[in-house]
């Protein structure tokens, strides 16, 4: 398993790529602030993180531009 975490603009940004542990290239990436978070697809889909409760934390495009570049440049 490798995870690669960084953050920026006070985002968490955790990417695994090797979820199912195999050879097939399964991988995700996580975003995360406080109680709220998301997958790196949800995010840039919807542009929020969401908490427990459903309420949302919206995040500035080009965080999440920057967070989809650095996910990409690390093997997303």
């Amino acid at each position: 398993m490798t995870i690669h975490k960084t953050e920026i603009d006070g985002y968490e940004v955790e990417l695994d790529t090797d979820m199912d542990g195999g050879d097939s290239g399964v991988t995700g990436c996580w975003i995360m602030k406080g109680l709220y978070s998301a997958s790196l697809e949800a995010l840039m889909a919807e542009g929020v993180l969401l908490d427990g409760q459903g309420h949302e934390l919206p995040v500035p495009q080009a965080t999440i531009d920057e967070i989809e570049e650095w996910a990409n440049e690390n093997g997303y």
